[in-house]
């Protein structure tokens, strides 16, 4: 991992002491991967390439137009309900493979050990990237393949693109900014991670950002810009009855919304984009209207690319009309 650089003697904001990323032997990452056909499978970390695609074929779950992979951030594992939520309603709304990627006991540590979940997303990018490659390659483009990851997911999903080449879809979920932006950003989801990658920003600034008090825990998002479409929510920070700190609240907005996106075609339209390049604690708050309007979530459209406000309510229905 990259080492912090300094600015007028100083760690830049949100930079922490990397850890060295802890073996896969420790982290023991697992896929467990659902069908429409009711079919369960459970991959573990020892598994080979080969046996995890055998293990899917023979389950059926190769023959579906569309696989899914989703992870998890900071505090959460393979159990974590808004993944499962995201399954059934992912199922529900047609056929396709649920592929849920855990890597709980290397991201479900204490709040003071986040540099050490930051410094463990590289080794599980390459071990998740070296399995969707030979996926990839056994399956060639009989199914499109889609990595959605929520803040330090975010970037692992971005590495396993970047390794494959595999995935046509990348969406970012509130993608995480300590520990990344401006000192490991190498490390961050790129644009070019697939053909389209979009960005929800829910929890990417604080007003309190300078202090080195809350130098850590402020925010758990970026205002960088990180997809071929961002959308920056109420101005990608501080939403609208979200609790804040101890349920991370704005951050979580990310999730609520892109759920609520699935059933909701067309309620989560901008024609809106901001006035400008959103950098490290310095958030625009102008926007001009355009001609194409882009719509965040599920249904989003790759043909749309930029920096997208949106502004929503504080509770369903996030948005009501266009």
């Amino acid at each position: 991992m990259a080492k912090p650089t300094k600015q007028n003697g100083h760690a830049p904001p949100g930079s922490v002491n990397m850890f060295p990323a802890m073996p896969l032997s420790e982290i023991q990452p697992e896929m467990v991967a659902y069908g429409p056909n009711g079919a369960m499978v459970t991959i573990d970390y020892e598994a080979s390439s080969k046996t995890m695609i055998a293990k899917l074929k023979e389950a059926q779950l190769l023959e579906f137009p569309r696989i899914v992979f989703c992870t998890h951030g900071m505090w959460g594992n393979s159990r974590s309900k808004w993944m499962h939520d995201l399954k059934s309603r992912f199922l529900d709304e047609s056929d396709q493979t649920f592929i849920i990627v855990g890597w709980g006991k290397g991201a479900e540590l204490a709040a003071y050990k986040y540099a050490q979940a930051a410094s463990n997303v590289e080794p599980m990018g390459k071990w998740l990237g070296n399995h969707i490659l030979e996926m990839k390659r056994k399956i060639g483009n009989k199914c499109k393949l889609w990595g959605i990851g929520e803040g330090l997911g975010a970037h692992m999903i971005g590495l396993a693109g970047r390794l494959s080449h595999a995935f046509t879809r990348i969406t970012a979920l509130d993608p995480a900014g300590p520990a990344f932006e401006l000192v490991n950003e190498d490390a961050m989801l790129k644009p070019t991670d697939s053909p389209f990658v979009d960005v929800i920003h829910t929890d990417s600034h604080h007003e309190y950002r300078s202090s080195e008090m809350f130098s850590l825990i402020n925010k758990y998002g970026t205002l960088k810009p990180l997809g071929t479409l961002d959308f920056y929510v109420n101005y990608g920070y501080n939403q609208p009855n979200a609790a804040d700190f101890t349920n991370a609240g704005s951050h979580l907005r990310a999730i609520e919304l892109f759920a609520w996106s699935i059933e909701n075609p067309g309620e989560l339209r901008s024609q809106f984009v901001l006035n400008g390049t959103p950098e490290v604690d310095k958030p625009i708050h102008k926007t001009k209207r355009v001609v194409m309007p882009a719509e965040m979530g599920y249904h989003a459209d790759s043909k749309c690319t930029g920096n997208y406000y949106m502004e929503t309510n504080g509770e369903e229905p996030w948005k009501e009309g266009f």
